[in-house]
């Protein structure tokens, strides 16, 4: 991804102007070159990779993944997109540690979710049913059943 930003920024300093044929085929000749044709399933890949694994701080190493691609996308025309269900890989992934973390992770993967909710309309990252799915599978695993079931029902109620 690195490389991929330095010589796409070299390409927009030089020219400060949208890319034209030549760098266009640039591009596509560094991704080739790269092979980062694949890189949004790739990435997608490695955000479920997250979502399942074992270690204790995947749902941090997700979210952080996610938001380092943003904070590029920014930068850079990343052929990667960012889209509800890669998100989802990342409530998901609180989900998993809320049975860890407890009533933290339940809240963190609530506050993405009033997130995409105020994204909604805006674009295409909305929260779907996976998303309010994976919050209340977050605050199921919290362990704590009273404030469970009261945010399942706030939940429901959006």
């Amino acid at each position: 991804l690195e490389n991929y930003k330095e010589a796409h920024l070299a390409a927009k300093r030089r020219q400060q102007q949208p890319l034209d044929g030549e760098d266009r085929r640039a591009r596509d000749s560094l991704l080739r070159q790269y092979n980062l044709q694949n890189l949004s399933n790739r990435f997608s890949r490695l955000l479920r990779t997250w979502t399942f694994s074992k270690s204790e701080d995947a749902a941090t190493r997700s979210e952080e993944l996610l938001r380092y691609v943003v904070n590029l996308q920014r930068q850079v025309e990343l052929p990667i997109s960012i889209d509800t269900p890669c998100i989802n890989q990342v409530l998901y992934a609180w989900a998993k540690a809320a049975s860890r973390v407890g009533v933290a992770a339940a809240k963190r993967a609530e506050s993405i979710l009033k997130h995409m909710e105020s994204l909604q309309g805006a674009s295409s990252l909305g929260p779907n049913i996976q998303s309010y799915n994976a919050v209340m599978e977050a605050w199921s695993k919290s362990g704590n059943p009273h404030l469970a079931l009261e945010r399942a029902e706030s939940l429901f109620e959006r």
